[in-house]
């Protein structure tokens, strides 16, 4: 009959117990070196990485976020001018308030790091500018085409004197379309938000 264990030693010895002479066996790993030290291995010479450290400041976050927004509807608005035709129509941009949200997610993300109110700031804020740069662009286009057909009416006429009158242009001209935009453009806000906020 066979067993599995090695054969005992001589002498009664235990190959787990202490060695002859006195000297303790290496642990498992550590090889005897020249000098006949068996110990462990030194000490990391090197500190310990930080302790990572999350961003949680929203009012930064807020503030840059307000002021990307502004920029990125006037932006948007000055697109939308300069894709307009040469008979007043223009050409819907279905990326442009996808931009607009992508733009306003990622700053106040960044600037504010990881708060529960950001992303929801964000898609409001993303809301705010893509309406602001359709109704400004929409001054911006009317004023374009007034100079053109000879008249003068300043965009600053448009927005301060007939803000009612534009408002009820641009609610006349939303539709399933911008709607979906809109949407897309708050979600994109939200989640670029959440996730840069995170890192």
């Amino acid at each position: 009959m066979s067993a599995n264990h090695p054969p005992s030693q001589a002498g009664g010895q235990n190959s787990f117990g202490p060695q002859p002479g006195g000297t303790p066996r290496p642990p498992h790993g550590v090889p005897n070196d020249a000098s006949g030290f068996s110990g462990p291995a030194a000490p990391a010479s090197f500190a310990p990485p930080p302790v990572a450290q999350f961003r949680n400041n929203p009012v930064p976050g807020l503030l840059v976020g307000v002021l990307v927004a502004i920029v990125a509807a006037l932006a948007y608005a000055g697109l939308l001018r300069v894709l307009v035709h040469d008979n007043g129509s223009t050409t819907e941009l279905g990326y442009g308030p996808l931009a607009v949200g992508a733009l306003v997610g990622i700053t106040v993300g960044k600037a504010g790091g990881r708060n529960i109110i950001l992303p929801i700031a964000a898609s409001l804020l993303t809301v705010f500018a893509v309406i602001f740069g359709d109704l400004f662009g929409t001054a911006l286009i009317e004023s374009h085409m007034a100079s053109k057909l000879g008249g003068s009416l300043p965009v600053t006429d448009i927005v301060f004197h007939h803000w009612g009158s534009l408002w009820k242009a641009w609610k006349h001209d939303f539709d399933v379309k911008r709607l979906i935009a809109l949407w897309f453009a708050a979600l994109a806000a939200y989640e670029l938000a959440r996730r840069f906020g995170d890192n």
